[in-house]
């Protein structure tokens, strides 16, 4: 598996909101500056989160953007699938995968779904609080 920019980043806005959490809505703007990122990519990560329902915004004057949840309730595999889609190690275990003919004798295909369940549950197992207490 490999995360790209795209991933790398979600986790760091999201991170930035973590550490912001309760005190209001915060300009992408700011956060884009603290991350070091145009504002227009970051724009288009939040997208993906808010599609997600990690985050929500609000217009006008004192709006932005705030975690829809506590960061101790938002695990890093959200993050991740929010950001990159499917996370499936090989494509016959996407969910809109087509069953392989070969899928019953299929050798490899039991060490895939391990390998596979064994990351989402390791990236469940990190929330953002985790993150933040372990940084």
């Amino acid at each position: 598996m490999l995360v790209s920019s795209k991933g790398r980043y979600a986790a760091r806005i999201l991170l930035d909101l973590a550490e912001r959490y309760g005190k209001g809505f915060v300009s992408m703007r700011d956060v884009a500056e603290r991350q070091e990122l145009s504002v227009k990519y970051a724009e288009k990560i939040v997208s993906s989160l808010k599609k997600a329902g990690l985050i929500k915004s609000s217009h006008g004057f004192g709006g932005g953007y705030q975690l829809s949840k506590a960061p101790g309730e938002c695990t890093l595999w959200e993050t991740l699938v929010a950001a990159e889609g499917e996370l499936v190690p090989v494509s016959c275990l996407s969910a809109d995968a087509k069953v392989c003919e070969k899928n019953a004798d299929c050798k490899t295909l039991p060490i895939w779904k391990k390998y596979y369940d064994m990351t989402k549950n390791f990236f469940k197992g990190i929330t953002l609080a985790d993150i933040l207490a372990n940084g």
